[in-house]
């Protein structure tokens, strides 16, 4: 898939940019280089807010912030 790599946005067909301008980065799962992936958000084990990649194929998730 293909996002935003300022504000996560996955880009649409008919989408020329994002932000004002073209972030897009084409974004692969670094475990199963699959590019089933998806931005998430959730919480952590100690009950803190996160947003984080994870891989529709795998699982792994990743750059949790």
């Amino acid at each position: 898939m293909i996002f935003c790599a300022y504000c996560g946005e996955e880009k649409s067909d008919d989408q020329l940019g994002c932000c004002g301008e073209n972030h897009w980065e084409e974004i692969k799962c670094p475990q199963c280089d699959s590019e089933s992936v998806i931005y998430a958000h959730g919480f952590t084990s100690s009950n803190v807010e996160t947003s984080y990649k994870a891989c529709e194929m795998c699982n792994h998730q990743w750059g949790h912030e």
